[in-house]
């Protein structure tokens, strides 16, 4: 699909830093095939400021903000037909991100950190979008539910839980990281671990994310069911637990 463009991120996100505007000297249209119908991106976007938290928000606004737009995010560019190809072309989420909606990014990530303004894992929407596709159920009533599990529990503002289901080598293989979400994600499961049986969260989790980095090369995640990733998690947890009671 044919969407509008940053053609050079730098000098825009000099601007930013500047505290200026984007100019359109620096937008131009790309991709294939149809063009994008740019009024009703617009409203999908839009739809997603009345969710930006305040300027002394707290982590429960910010996890409704993350929240509520990957669900926006994912189901309007659904709704209007944007392809996985288009959906990866860096330089359309820096027009949303150095263009359309700077303002949306310095409310969320007011640090003004760049990886939070150009394409990449980090990218204030792409990665909000990311982990709804990832963890989109499409044999639910509730298509996000894994979604909505992250980010109302009480670990939802872990961000180095995120990093590691996120961003390590196994984090596209979306059952396992489904299995993963719902059963760190439960608040019983994590308590068990500390109260219970002693274990620190952190360390336990970290150690599943290596195990699972170095399983990645030899099991084919890509064709594994929901139920048989569950059962693979659940089998590496306890393992893990073992270890760490030792």
């Amino acid at each position: 699909m044919i969407v509008p463009t940053i053609t050079n991120r730098n000098a825009a996100f000099a601007k930013i830093l500047n505290g200026e505007e984007v100019g359109n000297s620096l937008v131009k249209e790309a991709g294939h095939g149809d063009r994008v119908d740019l009024d009703r991106l617009k409203e999908i976007l839009d739809n997603i400021e009345k969710y930006v938290p305040p300027d002394d928000g707290t982590m429960d606004y910010k996890n409704s903000f993350d929240k509520n737009t990957a669900v926006e995010l994912h189901k309007g560019f659904k709704e209007i037909g944007l392809d996985k190809a288009t959906l990866h072309m860096g330089p359309f989420w820096e027009w949303i991100s150095l263009k359309y909606q700077p303002i949306v990014v310095k409310k969320r990530w007011p640090q003004l950190t760049k990886n939070r303004f150009i394409y990449g894992r980090r990218h204030c929407h792409f990665h909000l979008w990311q982990k709804a596709d990832i963890l989109f159920d499409e044999t639910s009533g509730d298509s996000y539910h894994f979604l909505n599990l992250m980010f109302e529990s009480e670990l939802g503002a872990n961000q180095d839980l995120m990093v590691q289901i996120f961003e390590r080598s196994y984090s596209g293989y979306s059952n396992i990281v489904k299995a993963i979400v719902s059963i760190c994600y439960k608040k019983e499961f994590a308590d068990n671990l500390v109260k219970n049986l002693k274990i620190n969260f952190r360390k336990f989790y970290r150690e599943l994310s290596t195990i699972m980095q170095h399983r990645q090369p030899v099991y084919c995640f890509a064709d594994i069911s929901f139920d048989k990733a569950s059962s693979f998690i659940k089998f590496e947890s306890d393992n893990v637990i073992q270890k760490l009671k030792k």
